[in-house]
């Protein structure tokens, strides 16, 4: 296990599988502790818990829906009575509206991806950052970003500003979409320059 984010805590929504767990695993190797957001899994919840604490590191896990402020605050309050503090949020920014609307998918699939168990929109990451700003928090970073509904810059751009109107002072990082796990680096990028995050510094 690095070392590299020892005494950092995170919080990763939607990490109860596959993306989201991926990342959660990434960070807790890197050395942070780990909140595993789920909304309704908490048995695939527990098993990333397990296999991040079999491992030497320290996580938990907690259910929150992220559509919904109060669950939004109960998240972060949660994680502060765990780990005292939460230093990086990792949020999903799937899709571009208006790059959905105009892109390959057929309009079952987009209801899918806009539908109540489907995919967070940069509208809705730029909501929960904007709802999320505290002391102590920062450093956001976007994941899940569709390779034909998004790019790095769109996400950033759209968050970007929510996070501005709310004076947030931090990062915010958008993850690659072909290398989902490596960029989440909140020191120096150990990737190629190519498939480095792109990243806002904002008030700071």
């Amino acid at each position: 296990m690095s070392a590299r984010l020892a005494g950092k805590v995170a919080v990763v929504t939607g990490a109860s599988k596959g993306i989201g767990a991926a990342i959660a695993k990434h960070l807790a190797a890197e050395g942070a502790s780990v909140v595993v957001n789920y909304s309704a899994s908490k048995d695939a919840a527990d098993g990333v818990v397990n296999e991040i604490t079999k491992g030497g590191g320290r996580a938990i896990a907690v259910q929150a829906n992220v559509a919904k402020q109060a669950d939004i605050q109960r998240l972060f309050a949660e994680t502060k009575r765990a780990f005292d503090k939460l230093d990086i949020l990792v949020i999903e920014a799937n899709h571009d509206e208006g790059m959905l609307r105009a892109g390959p998918y057929p309009p079952s699939v987009q209801a899918r991806i806009r539908g109540k168990f489907g995919h967070l929109s940069n509208s809705d990451a730029g909501k929960l950052a904007g709802g999320s700003i505290h002391s102590g928090l920062n450093n956001i970073v976007l994941a899940h970003l569709s390779e034909e509904n998004n790019t790095p810059r769109v996400a950033l751009n759209t968050v970007g500003d929510s996070l501005r109107r709310g004076r947030f002072k931090g990062r915010l990082t958008a993850a690659s979409q072909g290398n989902v796990v490596g960029p989440i680096c909140v020191g120096p990028p150990s990737v190629s320059t190519q498939l480095a995050p792109m990243q806002l510094a904002l008030g700071l």
